[in-house]
């Protein structure tokens, strides 16, 4: 299926999936009593004690091309040279925090954009 340009639906409008930004803007929260919380490690110290910077690493293909496998395969091989490796497969995030959303153009562009934001 060819990617298509999915419309925005309107900020703070009730459809019970997360509002999409339009180009250009930033997505602002639809609630406006909450401010971003900062913890007190900053990416320097977890660098310092992991010994390495983090990294998202995206392997894209077709269904059953075997992206889920070399992610898993990849995961072994950092993990014993001692770097800290996780896979967010996506099926597995279906049962999780996409659970709501299907395989529409529109689901799949919040299902993107919601991992995305976990990354």
């Amino acid at each position: 299926m060819p990617d298509q340009p999915v419309p925005a639906p309107p900020v703070g409008q009730a459809s019970g999936k997360d509002p999409e930004p339009t180009a250009g803007s930033a997505l602002a929260p639809v609630s406006r009593n909450i401010v971003r919380a900062e913890g007190g490690v900053v990416a320097a110290d977890r660098t310092a004690l992991l010994g390495h910077a983090g990294r998202t690493v995206w392997f894209t293909g077709l269904s059953g091309s075997g992206k889920s496998t070399l992610a898993f395969a990849v995961e072994e091989a950092l993990v014993a040279r001692g770097v800290a490796a996780y896979v967010l497969d996506g099926d597995n995030v279906r049962f999780g925090l996409n659970r709501d959303l299907g395989f529409s153009a529109e689901d799949r562009t919040v299902n993107i954009r919601r991992i995305g934001e976990v990354c």
